[in-house]
C-alpha cells in the first residue's frame, strides 16, 4: 500500500525515558520469544504516524465498533449525565482519550453532557495523545480545569488535590478488550478483574465508571472489522519504533510484515497479528531470533465479552451495574457501573 503522510507524521521518534525504553525492550523480546501476546496496546499510538494510520482505518466500512460506539455515546450521554449529577459537581476522568477525531466524536460529546463538570483529566501513555487533550477538550469544556496526565492509567494513581465532586471515570474505544493473553487460554477474567479493581480503589462509593465494550460473538463480522491495509501500516509503525528505539541488529524489516486478524470463539478474542512475509534473522539486545515466512506475532488483542461475563466480573470488583445500553445488533455496549 503506497501511502504518503504529511511530513509532520513521518518517522517521529518516541520520547522514551531510559527506564521506559528498557521496558519496551523486554516487551519486544518477549513478543518474538512467544512469552507474551497482545501486550502492545499502550505502544500502538506512540507517534503521529500511528495515530494517522489508525484514524484512516476507522473509516473502514466493516469497522462497526467506532461508529456504533459514537452513536451510543451521542444518544445516551445526557441520560448518563443525569445519572451522574452531584451537588458538588463532577470530576471527569478519561482513560485513553485516543485520536483527535475520537475525542471530538466521543470525549467531548460525553463529558460536555455531565452537569456541573469542573475538572477533566485525560490520561494516557502516549505523548501524541496527551498533547491533544488540552487543545480538543477546552473547546467542549471552556469553563473546566483541563488536566493532561501522561500516565499508565492501569497502574498510576490519579493526580492529587482534586476538587470535591463525583468522579466519573470513562473508557471508550473498547479499551477493556485490549487485554494481554494467549488465545489458547481461557478468557483472562483475572486480568480484567485486576484492572477494574484498580480503578475501583481510586473511586469513592457512589462514583461512576463508564466503559464501552464489544459483546459481538459473530466471528465473520469480527474478522471483517479488522481487515484493512491501514492496520498493516499501523502494526509496521510499532516495529519501526522498535528498530529506531532499541538495539536491533540483523535482518529485521518492519516492511516485511502484514496485519492478519484471527478470531477464537472459545476465548472470545480476535488476535491482531503481524505476519512475516519472508524469513528473517535478527537480534534484539543480543537475543537472537529466526522467524519463518507466515509466522504470526500477536501485538494486540480485541476481546469481545458477553454481557453476563462482563457484569459478573464487574460485580466481583466492587461495582453495581446501574445502566446498560446497546446498539440494535447487541454488539457495542455502554455500561454504567457505580462504586459500592
Amino acid at each position: 500500500m503506497d501511502i504518503t503522510l504529511p511530513q509532520t507524521t513521518q518517522a517521529v521518534v518516541p520520547a522514551l525515558s531510559p527506564d521506559e525504553r528498557a521496558v519496551f525492550l523486554q516487551e519486544s523480546i518477549d513478543l518474538f520469544a512467544r512469552k507474551r501476546q497482545g501486550h502492545f496496546i499502550h505502544r500502538m499510538y506512540m507517534t503521529p504516524a500511528s495515530l494517522a494510520y489508525w484514524g484512516e482505518f476507522m473509516k473502514h466500512d466493516g469497522y462497526y465498533i467506532t461508529r456504533s460506539e459514537t452513536r451510543l455515546i451521542k444518544r445516551y450521554a445526557s441520560v448518563i449525565g443525569d445519572m451522574a449529577y452531584h451537588s458538588d459537581g463532577i470530576i471527569g476522568i478519561e482513560n485513553g482519550p485516543g485520536t483527535k477525531s475520537a475525542m471530538l466524536m466521543k470525549s467531548g460529546v460525553f463529558f460536555a453532557a455531565m452537569p456541573g463538570l469542573h475538572t477533566y483529566i485525560g490520561r494516557d501513555w502516549s505523548p501524541a495523545i496527551v498533547k491533544n487533550v488540552d487543545e480538543v477538550m477546552k473547546e467542549f469544556l471552556p469553563s473546566a480545569n483541563i488536566v493532561s496526565d501522561m500516565s499508565n492509567f492501569l497502574k498510576d494513581p490519579l493526580p492529587e488535590k482534586l476538587q470535591k465532586g463525583r468522579k466519573v471515570m470513562a473508557e471508550f474505544g473498547i479499551t477493556r478488550g485490549n487485554m494481554e493473553g494467549f488465545p489458547t487460554n481461557p478468557f483472562p477474567a483475572d486480568i480484567f478483574r485486576s484492572d477494574i479493581s484498580f480503578h475501583r480503589k481510586q473511586l469513592e462509593p457512589g462514583d461512576l465508571y463508564i466503559s464501552t465494550f464489544d459483546a459481538n460473538q459473530d466471528g465473520e463480522s469480527v474478522t471483517y472489522a479488522y481487515s484493512s491495509d491501514w492496520l498493516t501500516l499501523w502494526g509496521r509503525e510499532l516495529f519501526r519504533s522498535m528498530a529506531r528505539e532499541l538495539p536491533v541488529t540483523g535482518d529485521f524489516d518492519p516492511e516485511s510484515f502484514v496485519f492478519v486478524p484471527i478470531w477464537y470463539p472459545d476465548s472470545h478474542v480476535n488476535t491482531n497479528n503481524m505476519k512475516a512475509l519472508r524469513r528473517m534473522e535478527f537480534s534484539i539486545a543480543g537475543t537472537d531470533f529466526i522467524i519463518g515466512e507466515g509466522e504470526c506475532f500477536g501485538i494486540t488483542n480485541s476481546y469481545k465479552m458477553p454481557v453476563p461475563l462482563f457484569s459478573s466480573i464487574a460485580k466481583s470488583a466492587g461495582f453495581e451495574t446501574i445502566g446498560l445500553f446497546q446498539d440494535m445488533k447487541k454488539r457495542m455496549t455502554i455500561t454504567v457501573l457505580k462504586a459500592v
